[in-house]
């Protein structure tokens, strides 16, 4: 179970960490890198967005919230990442970071990348 219904976070390319990370300071979180197979899922959630690499919106939950939302599918545990398939096939793990946000890993998580508004700095 969540502990929001709708979580958003702000992801963006990193030089220093060759990824992409994201921040949260609710949660102390700072240049969170995302690895294993998420950066190449990022990539073709991102394809349609401008200029995505200085940061764009990212919306999860672990209840389907907008039409056509990127599903992942958990299918095992790892050495303390979970690691979720697209249903194209593409795996993708994520670390322990995921339990900042929900109680246990979901074994569904919907996302939704989009354009961060002109008038809002990332």
């Amino acid at each position: 179970m969540s502990r929001n219904s709708i979580f958003v976070i702000q992801p963006y390319w990193s030089e220093y960490a060759d990824t992409w990370c994201f921040d949260d300071a609710e949660r102390g979180i700072v240049r969170e890198p995302f690895l294993r197979g998420i950066p190449e899922i990022i990539d073709l959630a991102v394809r349609s967005i401008p200029n995505s690499e200085a940061g764009f919106r990212l919306k999860f939950s672990d209840k389907r919230f907008a039409k056509k939302p990127l599903k992942l599918k958990w299918v095992r545990e790892e050495s303390g990442w979970n690691v979720y398939v697209t249903k194209d096939g593409r795996e993708g793990a994520l670390c322990p970071v995921l339990l900042e946000f929900f109680d246990s890993a979901p074994r569904e998580l919907f996302a939704k990348a989009e354009a961060i508004p002109h008038d809002v700095s990332p």
